[in-house]
């Protein structure tokens, strides 16, 4: 009679446990959701605990709701739509030429694009990197918003696959993504119609990445 006990509380636990393993991945699904239509503001928390997605503990749930609670505080979190194109002082005023390192250099256009018609956009990156986010691994985590003329359009926040020892190392990494990015949609807008009005802006907080990827002796 003992051990039939043992074995029902036995069941009982691991039916349990797998009811909370099961209410944090659609808790984590949920979220996922959330920032597809335009939450992004959970977009980092949410991919942290993504890692544990495969066997969540109960410390995991509870940090999965507590986001939850962020978003009820904030109900009404939404995107604003800004068609107006930006201007910035800095793209007017630079005067580095690398005509003579690339004399025939220029962008790759589709063959088969749409002839451009309407309004031109302007497209802006911001990119930060956090160093040694991953207590586990020591991957840092990349985030990456993307505008188009003030509308934020595209967003990313994901853990890098290498491990950096130095801010800049994972800075530069984290711009290569937003670069990739950049260019993946200057490429759909293109196929679409949409002209793109000049290069496109990104917005950095490491200065030595900034002047190591400007410079063109560097």
């Amino acid at each position: 009679r003992l051990q039939c006990q043992q074995s029902a509380i036995l069941k009982l636990m691991r039916h349990r446990f797998w009811v909370k393993m099961q209410r944090c991945r659609s808790v984590i699904g949920s979220r996922n959701w959330l920032i597809t239509l335009g939450r992004f503001d959970v977009h980092c928390a949410t991919n942290m605990l993504s890692a544990f997605n495969l066997i969540p503990r109960e410390g995991h749930l509870k940090a999965a709701l507590r986001v939850l609670s962020c978003v009820k505080t904030f109900p009404k979190g939404r995107t604003l739509f800004d068609t107006a194109c930006p201007v910035f002082k800095d793209m007017e005023d630079d005067d580095c030429d690398w005509k003579e390192f690339y004399p025939d250099a220029a962008e790759e256009l589709p063959p088969n694009m749409l002839e451009p018609k309407g309004k031109p956009v302007r497209i802006t990156a911001c990119v930060d990197a956090d160093h040694a986010r991953d207590v586990v691994t020591r991957r840092s985590v990349t985030g990456v918003l993307v505008f188009l003329n003030n509308t934020p359009i595209c967003w990313i926040s994901k853990r890098q696959r290498t491990v950096e020892t130095s801010t800049h190392g994972l800075e530069l990494v984290a711009a290569r993504i937003a670069t990739e990015t950049v260019m993946e949609l200057r490429h759909q807008l293109r196929m679409l119609g949409v002209p793109i009005d000049g290069p496109s802006m990104m917005h950095g907080n490491n200065q030595s990445v900034a002047l190591n990827t400007t410079v063109p002796s560097s």
